[in-house]
């Protein structure tokens, strides 16, 4: 019954998460005349969305980043890699990739460990509101159908994040949330402290995040 009901919290989870992301509104087509060929709509269609994606792409900001986050339970860390492209002031594309080690330690209590998925994916977007203080987003987290949301505080140095996934290795659903503080003025290095595997085995985690704005 317990995995039943984080199954179902799971997916509860997830498409309230979708709802709410892609209410800030995907990009409309625009409507056909009638009298249009199903051949031209088609091909026009694709025409508009590789001009409006290339022209999006060229007004695109793209910042990098890195973080890393140590399990002090699972004694093991996790470090991630990504790129965010914010095609507008409210709307961004995450991509990333992450590395786990498990070889110093077995936290999950698997019993063959040749097959763990050392490695993980992101491909994510979100979308802003309230003046860009809450960002919702939805996609792979993890290399996990996932959700998350991150609020930024008044002094626009602290950020709250929860986010989401199903999980490969612990419970079917993966909880996390953190802190995340600003440490220097000019600079996005932030330190990072929150808790992870909240619906399994519970367990602190501490780290950095490096992000660094690419010039168009």
């Amino acid at each position: 019954m317990k995995s039943l009901f984080r199954v179902g919290l799971g997916l509860v989870l997830a498409g309230l998460c979708f709802c709410l992301v892609y209410a800030g509104g995907l990009p409309k087509k625009s409507s056909q005349p009638q009298k249009e060929t199903q051949v031209k709509q088609v091909s026009g269609g694709v025409m508009t969305g590789v001009l409006t994606a290339a022209t999006t792409m060229k007004e695109a900001t793209t910042c990098i980043g890195a973080e890393s986050v140590w399990s002090l339970r699972n004694k093991m860390p996790r470090t991630k890699v990504y790129a965010r492209i914010e095609t507008s002031e409210d709307r961004y594309y995450l991509i990333g990739i992450s590395k786990i080690d498990l070889k110093a330690s077995n936290p999950y209590e698997r019993k063959d460990r040749r097959n763990v998925q050392y490695l993980e994916y992101d491909a994510q977007i979100a979308s802003k509101y309230f003046n860009n203080s809450l960002t919702l987003r939805g996609g792979i987290i993890n290399s996990g159908v996932g959700l998350g949301m991150d609020y930024m505080l008044a002094d626009e140095k602290t950020s709250i994040t929860v986010e989401g996934h199903s999980a490969v290795y612990s419970s079917p659903f993966f909880l996390r949330t953190n802190l995340s503080y600003k440490i220097w003025e000019d600079k996005d290095y932030y330190i990072i402290a929150g808790a992870e595997d909240m619906l399994d085995k519970l367990s602190l985690i501490a780290g950095i995040k490096i992000e660094y704005g690419l010039a168009r």
